[in-house]
């Protein structure tokens, strides 16, 4: 596929700073957005936390590493989830939707 071939080229050594240039601009467009996410989940009462843009770049961040190239298990998936609802201030099992998506994303 289009992505394997893409991301076949990120990680080869000659093209890691084109790699973490990437990186860093996703989280720039990225946290932003999350953030008005999670502010809305704060005003329906989902989420309860402050210093919303950090906590959301330091999961993005995480999520980066944990979870770009398909090497995680399950067990990283729960733990990344629970520190995603603890991070958050979400109750138990709020997030537990992302275990699909991290699975159907590694099939392809």
């Amino acid at each position: 596929k289009e992505e394997a071939v893409i991301t076949d080229v990120l990680e080869r050594k000659e093209n890691i700073v084109m790699h973490d240039k990437i990186c860093k601009k996703i989280v720039e467009v990225a946290v932003p957005i999350l953030a008005e996410i999670v502010k809305e989940g704060i005003v329906q009462g989902v989420f309860a936390c402050t210093l919303i843009e950090e906590r959301v770049k330091m999961l993005l961040v995480t999520s980066q590493h944990m979870f770009d190239y398909g090497n995680f298990g399950e067990k990283d998936v729960e733990v990344y989830i629970d520190m995603l609802e603890k991070s958050l201030g979400a109750k138990s099992g709020t997030m537990q939707f992302i275990s699909q998506v991290l699975v159907e994303g590694a099939k392809e």
